[in-house]
């Protein structure tokens, strides 16, 4: 089960069946240093009721390198920052190079626009504040915009607020075009 959940906690399972409001879930996961929207999915990779089917190896081992994410608020003026391409910044805060997984946070600037590139490697991109697009959709606080190995796309932050996201990169990117 998720860290700080045990069998018999009934607000616990309450959220792991989905069952509170977006306030009371928010705040339990905050307790239990879940990033936000995770915590079923997390609590689900470890539950022994037999009801619950368990994710399939890879995806568990996903959600699990999602749930390192930092929970908000995060002092974005404490954190040491690399700065790749103009208007994105880039802290790596999880490394393993043995499984070659690298989990990032990633703060841009409002219309930022993530060059077109390829996937090396499957990205997980989990927005924490803020709103992204890509060709498939929108990405608000909470949602997770993943992309698999050999994919092509490029992500571009909302024009109206910054964006903040955990990234988690199974490989390298890229560049595709001009």
């Amino acid at each position: 089960m998720a860290r700080g959940m045990s069998n018999g906690d009934e607000r616990g399972r309450a959220w792991a069946e989905g069952r509170l409001s977006p306030a009371e879930s928010l705040a339990f996961e905050a307790e239990l240093g879940v990033a936000p929207g995770l915590g079923p999915l997390v609590a689900c990779c470890g539950s022994s009721d037999p009801s619950v089917v368990p994710p399939s190896p890879s995806v568990r081992q996903q959600l699990l390198d999602l749930s390192r994410a930092p929970t908000l608020p995060i002092d974005v003026q404490a954190v040491s920052w690399d700065e790749p391409v103009p208007g994105m910044k880039v802290s790596v805060l999880h490394d393993d190079p043995e499984r070659g997984v690298r989990g990032c946070l990633v703060w841009a600037q409002p219309g930022f626009r993530h060059f077109t590139h390829r996937h090396l490697g499957d990205e997980l991109i989990l927005v924490l504040d803020g709103e992204l697009h890509d060709e498939h959709g929108v990405y608000r606080s909470g949602e997770i915009c993943h992309s698999r190995a050999g994919s092509i796309h490029h992500e571009q932050v909302a024009p109206h607020q910054d964006c903040l996201a955990y990234v988690v990169y199974y490989g390298d990117l890229e560049p595709v075009g001009p």
